[in-house]
């Protein structure tokens, strides 16, 4: 997570949604005098500001979105990695009921009408060029991202991960999210389309 002094900026790290590749960015290309970085933590909001003794009111607030099937398919390959689980098993529905405190970590944190602007995931050159214009971070445009955690799940198709019943269940957890992104930032998730815009 970074926080900028001089620019009253709070750009908050959270789970499957390229924090790491952010940070980063940041450190390398838009590193100063005025800045709190921290690469692993993923706070609240409200966590955060207390620990760092911030008024919400006085800051822009920013953190990152992925389409949800995509950020659950991103979850439950890190679960196939510390299991004896294969790709091949496909248990979705296991994974989401017995895991569902790691997951619903992501909708808690995506407090959307609290945000100021958003870091696409799917759009993250895109994203970070235009914190780099409007938050004098530079250093960050058209810069060529340093890291992504690209695990295997990334060369298989997020939807193959689903049967219908699984699908409506994450549209079901998401739903209030999904509709506050479309209002708030003109995104709209679906599961046949990872992205559109309106």
């Amino acid at each position: 997570m970074y926080y900028n002094s001089q620019t009253n900026l709070v750009i908050l790290g959270i789970y499957k949604t390229a924090s790491t590749t952010v940070h980063d960015m940041i450190e390398k290309y838009a590193n100063d005098d005025h800045i709190y970085l921290d690469r692993g933590a993923h706070f609240s909001i409200d966590s955060f500001m207390s620990a760092i003794g911030l008024n919400f009111d006085d800051v822009d607030v920013v953190l990152g979105i992925r389409n949800p099937w995509d950020c659950i398919s991103s979850f439950y390959h890190a679960h196939i990695r510390m299991t004896d689980d294969t790709l091949d098993d496909y248990k979705m529905r296991e994974f989401l009921e017995i895991n569902q405190g790691n997951w619903r970590r992501v909708i808690e944190r995506w407090e959307i009408d609290r945000l100021d602007d958003v870091i696409v995931f799917e759009e993250l050159q895109e994203s970070l060029n235009r914190l780099g214009r409007e938050y004098d971070m530079e250093g960050l445009i058209d810069k060529p991202l340093l890291h992504q955690n690209i695990s295997k799940n990334s060369e298989i198709d997020y939807r193959d991960f689903y049967n219908e019943a699984d699908r409506h269940y994450v549209q079901g957890a998401f739903d209030e999210r999904i509709k506050q992104i479309e209002e708030h930032f003109g995104i709209r998730y679906t599961f046949d389309n990872i992205i559109e815009k309106v």
